[in-house]
């Protein structure tokens, strides 16, 4: 055990992982959420672990695409216009680093990461004897344009190369594969090397509880009134009896994390 004190804040998918990772380390870790575990970025999402995921998503760059964000019909954006002069910088890098000239380089570097995901996920999962959690299928992704199938076929063909395999799907192998689709689907994918299909809320539950050895009040001097699980050592130690200066501690945010 070294004397390095952890508070992560945040007690999702990222946040657990984290915390479990910083205590194999040595770390005294204190994993802090407002709610229970896995309630809010990791409750939202489809619960994938998406082994296919090798090219980040790229700021978009035609018309048609921004028009769709700016004008809130894209689910995957939302904003407030009063958030935006904060964001903006922010906003701008992400345009600029999305231009074909840097995005190569970031993908490079993205995939070194996304290339362990199921095998770091399968360690995990098998510690906290969560395999009944987990669907070994694979998934399907279904596309209602010609156009965006198309679009998909092109992306699938690229991935390929770095060892991402799936199998095309016209509409009649969908709605084989997946009898109650509809006919408005003209094409899709299976397979994505049946990278497991994760039920997120009860495994971020599972997790923290198979290693948890207490559970107590957090520091009164922190700004939030969260429940929280130690994983490992003490717990903070209150103002006027702390062993370690602050800059001993680290803070890990997520994007909702209190």
């Amino acid at each position: 055990m070294n004397d390095k004190q952890v508070v992560v804040l945040g007690a999702g998918i990222v946040g657990i992982s984290t915390a479990l990772h910083l205590q194999r380390r040595g770390c005294a870790v204190t994993l802090v959420d407002k709610g229970a575990p896995g309630r809010e970025t990791s409750y939202g999402n489809a619960g994938i672990i998406q082994r296919e995921a090798v090219e980040p998503y790229g700021f978009p760059r035609d018309l048609a695409s921004l028009m769709r964000v700016v004008t809130k019909r894209d689910i995957g954006v939302n904003y407030h216009l009063r958030a935006l002069p904060e964001y903006m910088p922010t906003l701008t890098r992400y345009w600029a680093n999305s231009a074909p000239r840097h995005y190569q380089a970031i993908a490079d570097a993205f995939r070194t990461l996304v290339e362990h995901s199921i095998s770091e996920h399968s360690e995990l999962i098998e510690q906290s004897e969560a395999q009944h959690l987990i669907v070994r299928k694979g998934w399907i992704q279904a596309f209602r344009t010609p156009e965006k199938y198309e679009k998909a076929m092109e992306s699938a063909q690229r991935v390929s190369a770095h060892g991402v395999l799936s199998q095309a799907l016209d509409g009649a192998g969908l709605r084989l594969a997946e009898p109650a689709l509809g006919e408005a689907l003209v094409g899709g994918f299976t397979g994505f090397n049946l990278g497991p299909v994760l039920i997120r809320e009860s495994w971020c539950n599972a997790m923290p509880s198979s290693s948890c050895v207490r559970a107590d009040s957090l520091n009164a001097a922190m700004p939030v009134h969260c429940a929280k699980r130690e994983l490992a050592g003490e717990s903070p130690p209150s103002p006027g009896r702390s062993k370690h200066h602050r800059s001993s501690w680290r803070l890990v945010l997520g994007p909702k994390s209190c």
